[in-house]
């Protein structure tokens, strides 16, 4: 089986003046579709780097990125756009929901951008809205919805694309117990179900002892938790 996203021996460093920060140090690692990796790291470890290389935001120093088998992570910037675009999603602690949009059309504008038409967008984006236990929320605005909705909303515009990998950061960060277990439980089904893998970085030991296996991030290098 190919794998979803592959990191090969990954290093990144930073210039602090005269010093050199390496922040990562041969970082490997591989997810297979449809699993679910939970990346826990203090503060400062390199997590954020590690998901913009992963999420082909930033370029590694050495080593490379493959997305469903092809290399990326040295793509020149437009190249790395279109992967983004056809093959990455995104979940933020902070939902960014466009605010004067519904919770639908939120979860419409990112095909349309990639080329779907309206009809097959909207179609597709009830379908995910409905799976999250949102069928009656599309209308409402973000203003008008749940913490925990509007995550959920989140997750279904990441999902929205198909992508390979899906990358979330701290995703259930600002929400309550209950909600975070929730949504959590719908980010793993919609993995399972659809084959997309996912790497999901979280300071929640409950949170991680759900999903699959869990990394951790020590001295710039990944190992198993």
């Amino acid at each position: 089986m190919t794998a979803a996203l592959e990191l090969k021996d990954v290093t990144k460093a930073y210039r602090q003046g005269d010093n050199r920060l390496e922040v990562l140090r041969g970082v490997n690692l591989v997810i297979q579709p449809g699993e679910v990796i939970a990346l826990v790291a203090p503060s400062g470890a390199g997590k954020t780097t590690l998901l913009q290389i992963a999420g082909l935001l930033d370029r590694p120093d050495s080593g490379d990125v493959l997305l469903g088998g092809d290399a990326v992570g040295k793509l020149d910037d437009a190249s790395r756009s279109r992967k983004r675009r056809g093959s990455l999603g995104f979940i933020f602690q902070f939902h960014h929901l466009l605010p004067e949009f519904t919770a639908l059309e939120n979860v419409i504008v990112p095909q349309t951008i990639a080329g779907l038409s309206k009809g097959e967008a909207k179609s597709r984006g009830q379908e995910l809205l409905a799976m999250l236990g949102l069928a009656d929320r599309m209308s409402h605005k973000p203003s008008a919805l749940s913490g925990g909705e509007q995550q959920r909303v989140a997750i279904a515009r990441a999902l929205a694309n198909a992508p390979k990998v899906v990358l979330a950061d701290e995703p259930t960060g600002n929400l309550d117990h209950a909600t975070a277990i929730a949504v959590t439980e719908r980010l793993l089904q919609l993995s399972h179900g659809a084959g997309v893998g996912m790497l999901v970085a979280t300071h929640n030991p409950e949170l991680a002892g759900m999903m699959d296996r869990t990394v951790r991030m020590e001295d710039g290098i990944l190992v198993n938790g």
